[in-house]
């Protein structure tokens, strides 16, 4: 029912915005002062007018549906996280997995010494100075307290 009406609606805005265009252009030919002296028919820029309206409304008004069933999808989801049956009829069958409260961890890669090392390793090592600075008792500029057990 609900994919019925969706679909209707969307035929009434595209055929309105095909028919919007179409008589823009048959307006614009036929009162233009300039245009009206030169264009024999307007029957042909009319077509085309239509033609290529109908193919941008139909992209447009394709990603209005799926953004649709999208937000749709999404309360029904709720709905039923929260026990109610009122979303039984646009998931069906469909058994959500159950939530958990278990976070999951997220690794971060160790950093090198700098950007320019990490990216021409064995080249430019002896040219860092980053490490120079850590080897004379300094901390690094990309973690401070490297070389410390206690990161900040």
């Amino acid at each position: 029912m609900t994919s019925a009406i969706t679909a209707f609606l969307l035929l009434i805005g595209k055929l309105a915005t095909v028919f919007s265009s179409i008589y823009l252009v048959y307006l614009y030919l036929t009162y233009d002062a300039v245009l009206a002296s030169t264009v024999t028919s307007e029957i042909m820029p009319m077509v085309a007018t239509g033609l290529i309206a109908y193919l941008v409304s139909d992209s447009f008004f394709d990603i209005v549906s799926n953004v649709m069933d999208t937000v749709l999808l999404n309360y029904c989801v709720d709905l039923q996280r929260k026990g109610s049956k009122a979303s039984e009829d646009k998931l069906g069958t469909v058994k959500l997995p159950a939530k958990t409260d278990a976070v999951e961890e997220e690794v971060e890669p160790e950093a090198k010494c700098c950007s320019f090392c990490s990216c021409l390793d064995c080249c430019c090592r002896r040219f860092c100075f980053d490490k120079k600075k850590s080897q004379n008792g300094g901390n690094s500029k990309v973690s401070p307290a490297a070389d410390k057990e206690e990161l900040i």
